[in-house]
């Protein structure tokens, strides 16, 4: 039966699914918070990675061409065995010491990035030299260290997402490219996470129900994304992402950090 609820998931569904349909991630971490109040992480955690996957298996059908295989087919041999590795050893590693970790890093990366492609160009009016966007020795090195600990840490509490990002930003130049890129992985990921939770009876009659209400709000949030994505420039495009890693870091560190206060 049709509830109330249902329409205030699909109003924030909306909204996150906007910045993942410009973006290609964002979407789970904008709503995640909202959709755990109302519904209950019980519900909340099967039903994101359902409702994602419509959308995502959609894109990849059309725009398959415009992914970066090269790129994908590494983040993917890279990142599957260290899922594998991080549910292993996620016994032996403290969650809340490794959330408020990668949380600093992403943060650390977003900010040094929004000074690099914000302040410097708008406020201090500074041109950003081709040197400082270079893929140097040292850059391909933190990326691939990104995707390694992403990969465990996402296998070990599902909190690898940033960090994957950050790879993935640094291996794919083109904006077009690493948003479709980036909907390539998620199909892969979340496929294995929602075949985990199947298995392992998460999925139930609410869960389908409210899967079933939510999904036209995120097609409409993807598209009208889309359309923002084609209408900015690199530049624009890269100061719109870190400003979203940003905020992924910041609410991450947030809902760590209010346990203890």
């Amino acid at each position: 039966m049709f509830q109330l609820k249902f329409l205030l998931i699909g109003m924030f569904q909306v909204i996150g699914y906007t910045i993942e349909g410009c973006s290609g991630f964002g979407a789970t971490v904008t709503a995640s918070a909202i959709n755990a109040m109302v519904l209950g992480t019980a519900i909340s955690v099967p039903f994101q990675c359902m409702i994602t996957l419509p959308v995502q298996y959609y894109t990849f059908s059309k725009n398959y061409k415009l992914i970066s295989f090269k790129d994908l087919k590494i983040i993917l041999l890279t990142v599957i065995p260290c899922l594998l590795l991080g549910g292993y050893i996620s016994t032996f590693l403290n969650e809340t010491a490794t959330k408020i970790a990668i949380s600093a890093v992403v943060i650390l990366i977003a900010v040094i990035n929004i000074y690099k492609h914000i302040f410097k160009p708008l406020v201090l009016k500074q041109v950003v030299a081709e040197d400082e966007v270079s893929d140097t020795p040292f850059s391909k090195a933190i990326r691939m260290v990104c995707l390694l600990v992403g990969g465990i840490v996402h296998g070990a509490f599902g909190i690898g997402g940033p960090l994957l990002t950050v790879y993935t930003l640094s291996a794919v130049k083109d904006k077009v490219h690493f948003r479709n890129t980036m909907i390539g992985m998620w199909c892969v990921l979340n496929t294995i996470n929602v075949v985990r939770q199947g298995l392992s009876g998460m999925w139930t009659p609410e869960v389908f129900m409210t899967a079933a209400c939510a999904l036209p709000f995120t097609f409409i949030g993807f598209f009208f994304g889309k359309k923002i994505l084609y209408k900015i420039n690199k530049e624009q495009f890269l100061r719109v992402i870190y400003i979203i890693l940003f905020f992924i870091g910041i609410n991450s560190m947030y809902n760590v950090m209010k346990v203890f206060f």
